[in-house]
């Protein structure tokens, strides 16, 4: 069987699991493809009650479905409603679990009747999986067409996908990916191209630009995703979100799939998508709480510290330099474009006002480190993506072409691998030393807090436009915490289009993060009153 049969199967399949009272006419589809902005249409397709339960927090579900205000069912019906919607429109999903979830639901509805309370604390809740995350009965084809047709098993699962099981979670859906999961912008020949719900025009980003279309349109409250130069904070940027990727080791990374098993440095992190903070910091304190460092050996036994939050948090209610940011303007490579630029200033001007202190930040040359860690990624040639892509024959979309039809100059010497280990270690002791040294120059005297930076020299991109990532991929050549907020909109590319920021601390320190953002997400309220989630 050809690849292009096995590509139209494999959408057809998907078609025929979404429920026929839930399949756009082609007349729909064909205006909304005159409509740009395809966010203002997914709710129309809803009823009320669906609409008030997709429209609603974490918290809020939760809340109600353990007073039995809402059950399991509802919840579960109205999510993959709303995710099938969002996926005809804006082409987002890769493996479609509703059946399976929606019983799922009735259990625990039938659970919750028996004896009178939930299961667990996320009892019930829907969340979605970028398409690495191994979930049995379904395929993790990550793009590549020479990945389908091989079910995931029980004991393919993760740690995390057990744990989020065990605490009540249902996963009910798979969001598409790019071919090799590592571009900025999420295509394949599977699937085909996940477009920005805001501007069709415009990419959703990637590598989770999935996650990021559907959660933007609220087809799922929170989406389990990964981060090796970007992959989850550049698609929450771009669709208005917040992104939260984590050091490595916090949380494990097995159950995963990779082009690249066994890299022994920069090998990606666990990330988090939601439409606010305090979602992505309820899902990381339940799995810290499970101590999943008992279950796998990767795992760093680090607790979640609720005091490193608290401490945070009672600074940003004083004034007077209460926390220290430092910004960073540009990289000193590519200038961002006007709406970040504006988004910066925004930024700054709302931080200042509430009395936070704002410092300069010029660190060791973000290019440099992004391209060793690129240089660590493409060790081996990439000879795993290379024979996916042969082992179909299907074409390499067109960011890869380029790489593709090149010589294949084979793997680096081991000599030359070490090296290049080495000076990303080296680049993380001078960042810590730059870091360090800066709260000397602090008129507060204290340390710096966190880094704010753009997320990409552009708010939004077109396909196949995103080739820097010296913004994002400094986190993870240095494994440092990082998450993305929305700031403004712009106005720039005739449709308003959410622009996005993110702000870094040193390793490990993801209680502090999360602290950070929401001082920030509090600053803009107060001063402009502005309308982020």
């Amino acid at each position: 069987m050809s690849w292009t049969e096995i590509s139209h199967r494999k959408r057809e399949a998907l078609q025929s699991l979404i429920p026929p009272e839930w399949r756009l006419p082609a007349s729909r589809i064909a205006d909304a493809a005159t409509c740009p902005d395809v966010s203002v249409l997914v709710s129309t397709e809803l009823s009320h009650n669906e609409r008030l339960i997709t429209e609603s927090g974490v918290a809020f579900i939760l809340t109600s479905i353990a007073t039995g205000e809402m059950t399991s069912f509802e919840v579960m019906s109205a999510f993959c409603h709303r995710a099938a919607v969002a996926h005809q429109l804006a082409n987002c999903l890769s493996e479609i679990n509703f059946v399976s979830a929606r019983e799922h639901a009735r259990n625990l509805d039938a659970y919750w009747r028996l004896h009178g309370r939930v299961s667990g604390p996320l009892h019930g809740l829907p969340i979605s999986v970028m398409d690495r995350y191994n979930i049995a009965g379904l395929e993790s084809a990550c793009g590549f067409i020479s990945w389908l047709g091989s079910p995931k098993k029980n004991e393919d699962e993760g740690t995390i996908v057990q744990k989020l099981r065990h605490l009540g979670a249902v996963v009910f859906c798979k969001t598409n990916v790019p071919m090799s999961m590592m571009l900025g912008e999420t295509t394949n020949n599977i699937v085909g191209s996940t477009v920005n719900p805001y501007n069709r025009i415009f990419s959703a980003g990637g590598a989770c630009g999935g996650e990021g279309a559907l959660i933007a349109l609220r087809g799922s409250p929170l989406g389990l995703t990964t981060d090796m130069a970007g992959s989850t904070r550049i698609p929450a940027a771009f669709c208005g979100l917040y992104g939260m990727k984590l050091s490595e080791g916090r949380l494990p990374s097995d159950g995963i799939e990779s082009v690249l098993p066994g890299l022994p440095v920069g090998s990606g992190s666990i990330g988090l998508i939601s439409r606010d903070p305090q979602s992505i910091q309820h899902f990381i304190q339940l799995l810290l709480e499970s101590a999943p460092w008992l279950s796998n050996c990767d795992a760093l036994e680090i607790p979640w510290r609720q005091e490193k939050l608290d401490a945070v948090r009672q600074r940003a209610t004083l004034m007077n330099g209460s926390l220290v940011f430092a910004l960073m303007k540009d990289d000193g490579h590519l200038i961002p474009d006007l709406p970040t630029k504006q988004a910066l200033a925004t930024l700054e001007q709302s931080l200042k006002l509430c009395g936070h202190e704002i410092v300069e930040w010029q660190p060791p040359s973000h290019k440099m480190a992004t391209e060793t860690l690129f240089q660590i990624f493409g060790s081996t040639s990439a000879k795993c993506i290379r024979t996916a892509i042969d082992a179909s024959g299907e074409p390499p979309v067109d960011q890869l072409k380029e790489w593709y039809q090149q010589a294949d100059p084979g793997s680096l010497p081991t000599e030359d691998f070490w090296k290049l280990c080495e000076d990303i270690q080296q680049y993380k002791r001078s960042y810590l030393q730059y870091w360090l040294s800066k709260g000397a120059e602090t008129v507060s005297g204290r340390a710096v807090d966190g880094v704010i930076l753009p997320v990409s020299p552009h708010a939004v991109t077109q396909e196949g436009t995103d080739r820097y990532f010296g913004y994002t991929a400094v986190a993870n050549a240095l494994d440092l915490p990082s998450c993305t907020f929305p700031v403004t909109v712009s106005v720039d590319h005739s449709q308003k289009l959410p622009v996005g920021l993110q702000v870094m601390c040193w390793r490990l320190q993801e209680e502090k993060v999360l602290a950070l953002v929401k001082a920030i997400k509090e600053s803009l309220v107060q001063t402009y009153n502005h309308g982020v989630a």
